[in-house]
């Protein structure tokens, strides 16, 4: 995540900063990102842990059952867990223990990756706008809504200082601070103005 972080960054942060006849320093943004990219990586797996606990709750496990589920439970054993899970009979009778995981993932892949793209895109690429104009010494910072049904209509066009939040206590679209139900999805951006 944070090789992403750092690339999106770099681009997004610099193309705004060139805007204003600056240059984009990304030194200056290596702990934010860093220390962002950690918490957003916290939040999906345990996001995933949650989902996989209440898949398997009340589920007895015992034999070879057992063994996996703490296998998938150790995160240093992940890696070394093979695919072939034909010796596990599901407790409940079903056709395997680790249908309920493959599940899980399966909606990960199918629409759980893009919300998380989406939001990541956001925060990173927001934030990035904001620092690049903070580094070029801009003096106000507008949002803007890019949807006709964004959760921020409320909020397009406002205008503040650039070190100062918008009325709904983000600095930026995206902001981390807010809670997932303002972050989530969220396709708003920034524009600024130099005076």
């Amino acid at each position: 995540m944070l090789a992403v972080a750092l690339a999106m960054s770099a681009e997004v942060g610099g193309e705004v900063a060139e805007t204003f006849g600056a240059e984009y320093d990304t030194d200056r943004t290596l702990a934010w990102l860093s220390e962002n990219a950690r918490i957003a990586a916290e939040g999906i797996n345990g996001s995933t842990y949650a989902a996989l606990a209440e898949a398997w709750s009340g589920v007895p496990a015992s034999g070879a059952a057992a063994r996996r589920r703490k296998d998938i439970d150790d995160l240093d054993a992940v890696g070394g867990v093979d695919d072939d899970d034909s010796d596990l009979e599901d407790p409940l009778g079903g056709d395997s223990f680790l249908d309920p995981a493959r599940a899980i993932f399966a909606a990960a892949l199918a629409t759980r990756i893009f919300e998380i793209a989406a939001t990541r895109s956001t925060t990173v690429g927001q934030w990035a706008r904001r620092e690049a104009a903070s580094q070029a010494g801009v003096a106000k910072k507008i949002w803007r809504t890019r949807s006709s049904n964004s959760r921020h209509s409320r909020l397009d066009g406002e205008e503040v200082p650039l070190g100062e939040a918008f009325s709904n206590g983000a600095q930026f679209p995206g902001d981390p601070s807010l809670p997932v139900s303002e972050t989530a999805n969220c396709r708003c951006e920034l524009s600024f103005s130099a005076t």
